[in-house]
């Protein structure tokens, strides 16, 4: 990610004609733009409003260098923008916007991406939560675990903020600059919290399942994203039981007994799979490997902790 900064003026003096201020954003997007892990973030963590304010950005002002970039885009680099925290996004019918990106907090049940995926056809990203060093939760490893896994099944992604690595390098024993992760977990300067996110992508590859014809369905699980998460298909349903100790997001830890659920199954015959996904590791069903549908069924993982159940048809 790349934005322009948060000198709102500059985007100012940039609608208003300034020449520098036109040179400065067309030279950057011609020299980075064909790197292939660049997108364009037109302004960071600012207010949208027509009111002047030190934060503030008028709404013109962002549409008018969208368009501008988007026709100057040779290489379909993506572009977007990103408001304050709990502002969500306001160009979501704009024809320069190729991604909804939102700042929240505490959306470990996706509510957030659920209602702008009804809102636009965009990809959804939880840009911002809360971080590693920053807003930090009580529990970092379980609370980062089900914010992926419950964005992921909404339909969405979030992201995972860590250490400063916008800013300079501080030293072997500082937060900020580029380190690799498992080094500032070990040397204490970073908690955990990505620890689990391996086992999502092992998941789908052991599965041999992309989300594709997917969609999410909270009501086959009682529509309550804060215990159990569901996306489906014609054959495949995907479920996260969260198995959470608390409502309040911040403070909540997995319990250690076996997570327990109860979804609305269509009918068929469906083959019952538990993944752990602190560990990796697959488990079969203690009742069978098999589960009639058509009726609310009642499941219980078979080890301690959060849970994801894969139920497929043939």
């Amino acid at each position: 990610m790349i934005p322009y900064g948060e000198d709102w003026p500059e985007l100012r003096r940039y609608v208003e004609g300034d020449r520098a201020a036109q040179l400065v954003a067309r030279y950057a997007q011609a020299r980075f733009s064909a790197l292939p892990n660049v997108y364009w973030c037109i302004s960071n963590d600012g207010d949208i409003s027509p009111v002047p304010g030190r934060r503030n950005v008028d709404p013109p002002t962002i549409n008018q260098i969208g368009r501008d970039m988007r026709r100057r885009e040779a290489w379909g680099t993506l572009l977007t923008n990103h408001q304050r925290r709990l502002q969500g996004y306001s160009f979501v019918d704009a024809e320069w916007s190729d991604i909804i990106t939102l700042q929240d907090r505490d959306q470990v049940a996706g509510a957030i991406v659920l209602q702008y995926r009804k809102l636009g056809s965009d990809p959804v990203v939880l840009d911002e939560d809360r971080y590693g060093n920053y807003i930090s939760p009580a529990h970092d490893r379980y609370y980062f675990r089900r914010l992926m896994w419950a964005n992921l099944l909404s339909g969405g992604h979030a992201t995972y903020g860590g250490l400063n690595t916008y800013e300079p390098f501080e030293g072997a024993k500082g937060i900020r600059g580029i380190h690799g992760y498992l080094t500032a977990v070990r040397d204490g300067r970073l908690d955990d919290g990505a620890a689990d996110f391996k086992h999502i992508r092992r998941f789908f590859e052991e599965a041999k399942l992309t989300l594709v014809g997917l969609e999410p369905n909270d009501p086959m699980g009682a529509n309550d994203g804060h215990a159990v998460k569901v996306i489906a298909g014609e054959k495949t349903i995907i479920a996260y039981l969260q198995n959470s100790d608390s409502r309040i997001a911040e403070t909540a830890d997995v319990r250690e007994t076996p997570a327990t659920g109860r979804l609305h199954l269509p009918p068929g015959e469906w083959r019952i799979r538990w993944y752990d996904p602190r560990t990796g590791q697959w488990h079969s069903n203690p009742n069978g490997s098999q589960i009639s549908g058509g009726f609310t069924r009642d499941f219980e993982a078979p080890f301690s902790g959060d849970a994801v159940l894969l139920l497929t048809l043939p």
